[in-house]
């Protein structure tokens, strides 16, 4: 794939372990005097994101990593022992995605009572000066910290203020006039609503287990399934949902069922995956399905062709739906038109679209089409890319007049939503469309 215009993110591996014992600390060189975030970080979401995007921004000024500091377990498996936080990413997960997002070290801190126990002031004075030597700290509008949350951003303001440190608060990220947060995506991925949760990710919600052997059901009816074990992240609520998995550098559309198999009378929750296009045996092997959207609830069949028959919808709508969530889409746009969205902050789309009532984008294998038959001859481009899964509630993929499936999208667009903006050059007679977008 051709390289693509934007911020570069380190590719080191960058995650370590804190042994709490306050006298004992041990920080790696790389993570010292660097820009650091503090917090949970569960699910790496949007708002997470911003708060990535910022570091990076101050990190490169002061040319310092940098550098975030997460949790594990969550602090509420120790002050809530009865009711724990079910949990939306494992910590390799949570640094894999930290990481794409722009960190360069990942520090993991072992929550222990100890922990707990420490005040605002000395977690900022044993912690972030004298263990980490912060050259800066980039926290959001509700971070709490210390013994029983008694510390928030106006205390650590004066605090790095005292010391010398550069301090940012940066806004909270909103969807639909409400914050996005953790709790608002376990609590849609509770209702069932995985297109939403994903949507405030901005990322599958992976589900990562060990292949077990089932009762052969599945292979039975034609669609052999993956039984997925030992999996410690948030299940979505029962149901029909599509995902993808990446087994011996393939990507197959997987159709996962959640929930028990009522038509056969089995109550037992269970995960199976069916990996569509795979013949292999992964009996014992890990297997990381990354769910996408939901298809359908669970319901019970009054006979196994009926459930066939189904089941074979079911894996064609998931193949359709995966395909769509997972593959680019383009907005060509004045860059005028593009620069105001920016300065305003929402982009409600060009004469053309308020006239239809919905945005018209295009995926990489139309855009020579939109281009020559809406833009021929036009020299003040831009070309903006999207992530699908960003805007799927609202996103529909409707026939034009020849037949092909464009995707429309009803509503407004964030411009910080875009995954990259490339001009778009008029020459000998055609726009010159990226390189890269030949592998797209």
């Amino acid at each position: 794939m051709g390289k693509r215009t934007g911020r570069l993110v380190s590719q080191r591996t960058g995650l370590y372990f804190l042994a709490m014992n306050q006298a004992d600390l041990h920080v790696p060189q790389n993570a010292l005097n660097g820009i650091v975030t503090v917090g949970n970080f569960d699910g790496v979401h949007r708002g997470h994101q911003q708060m990535l995007a910022t570091l990076c921004e101050i990190a490169a000024q002061h040319s310092a990593p940098a550098v975030v500091v997460t949790f594990d377990p969550h602090p509420l498996s120790l002050l809530r022992p009865d009711s724990p936080l079910p949990r939306l990413t494992t910590i390799p997960r949570r640094t894999e995605l930290l990481k794409q997002y722009g960190a360069d070290e990942v520090i993991v801190l072992p929550v222990t009572h100890e922990l707990l126990q420490m005040s605002a002031d000395e977690f900022f004075r044993d912690v972030l000066v004298q263990q980490l030597t912060a050259k800066g700290i980039v926290e959001g509008p509700n971070f709490r910290f210390g013994r029983d949350r008694q510390g928030g951003v106006q205390q650590l303001s004066r605090l790095c203020q005292s010391e010398g440190i550069t301090f940012q608060v940066i806004e909270a990220v909103n969807d639909e006039g409400h914050m996005i947060s953790s709790s608002r995506i376990r609590s849609l991925l509770s209702e069932g609503k995985a297109s939403e949760a994903v949507a405030m990710t901005g990322h599958s919600h992976r589900l990562s287990g060990v292949v077990s052997q089932g009762a052969g059901r599945g292979r039975q009816l034609g669609f052999p399934t993956a039984n997925l074990d030992d999996i410690h992240v948030m299940l979505p609520a029962n149901g029909v949902y599509a995902g993808a998995a990446g087994i011996d550098e393939q990507r197959h559309t997987v159709a996962i069922s959640v929930g028990p198999n009522p038509t056969f009378n089995d109550n037992r929750v269970k995960v199976e995956c069916h990996v569509d296009g795979f013949e292999g045996d992964l009996y014992g092997q890990s297997l990381d399905i990354d769910l996408c959207c939901e298809i359908r609830p669970l319901c019970s069949f009054e006979s196994v062709d009926e459930l066939t028959k189904q089941i074979r919808t079911d894996v064609e709508r998931c193949r359709v739906r995966v395909q769509q969530l997972t593959t680019p889409i383009y907005k060509i746009c004045r860059e005028s038109e593009w620069s105001d969205a920016v300065t305003n902050g929402q982009y409600a789309g060009s004469a053309a679209d308020k006239e239809d009532g919905f945005i018209h984008f295009s995926t990489a294998r139309q855009l020579e089409e939109t281009a020559a038959k809406h833009f021929a001859g036009q020299t003040d481009l831009v070309l903006v890319e999207f992530n699908p899964a960003l805007h799927d509630p609202d996103l529909r993929w409707e026939a034009s007049r020849g037949g092909d499936l464009f995707p429309h999208l009803y509503g407004q667009l964030n411009p910080t939503d875009a995954v990259c903006v490339h001009p778009l050059p008029w020459n000998n007679e055609r726009h010159n469309f990226p390189a890269w977008l030949a592998d797209s």
